[in-house]
């Protein structure tokens, strides 16, 4: 029997849920290879700072993995479907900021929860990007970053300690990926560029402490 192109594009759906999930897995196993157990004194610190440093750049390396070139990464999709408002984790869920009924829940957020809540670690993720309204004249890097009051950015845990560490990752977000008016109402990210496909680059910072 002849395969359908619908049938086609179930396979490719699936195909890329289950790579997704495999990763997660794979994820979640070398984490767990892997504990943070402080040593004495500044050892200690710098031992904890160096496992926080691999738990981080793991995550948004494997978030950032894409099956094939029409793929879309996981935390590409996380960022381009944020509603602009600062998440607080509650004790179960990431929830908006001022209005508990909302949360934000994604293979994103179910793996930061997975992995860093368990062993105690805080965790922000704030973005940064590039002004569009100033790109012709003084290109400005503006950041997303969260405040005191669990504001500003895109998950906030709090005020990070003095040995909290900082891993980044840059997206290249083109107008296909992005709901354009939308996105820029949301968040304040705006196109750089309306003659091209280009739209934007966000940096994506993960802060991570011991609780």
């Amino acid at each position: 029997m002849k395969k359908s192109h619908g049938d086609d594009a179930q396979m490719h759906t699936l195909e890329g849920f289950g790579a997704a999930i495999l990763l997660f897995l794979v994820l979640i196993f070398a984490v767990q290879a892997t504990s943070i157990t402080p040593l004495t004194s500044s050892a200690a610190n710098q031992h904890v700072e160096a496992q926080l440093q691999f738990y981080g750049q793991d995550i948004l390396a494997a978030m950032d993995y894409k099956e094939s070139a029409s793929d879309m990464t996981t935390l590409k999709r996380a960022i381009v479907t944020w509603n602009g408002t600062a998440h607080n984790w509650n004790g179960s869920a990431y929830v908006m900021n001022g209005n508990t009924n909302y949360r934000m829940d994604n293979l994103f957020t179910r793996t930061l929860s997975a992995i860093l809540i368990p062993r105690s670690i805080a965790h922000n993720v704030e973005i940064g990007y590039l002004d569009s309204s100033t790109w012709n004249s003084t290109p400005r890097y503006m950041l997303k970053q969260c405040a005191s009051t669990g504001t500003g950015g895109m998950l906030c845990s709090g005020i990070p300690s003095d040995n909290a560490v900082i891993v980044s990752r840059a997206l290249v977000l083109h107008d296909q990926d992005v709901n354009t008016s939308l996105f820029y109402s949301n968040t304040g990210i705006g196109d750089l560029d309306n003659s091209s496909g280009f739209y934007n680059v966000v940096d994506v910072r993960l802060i991570l402490w011991r609780m």
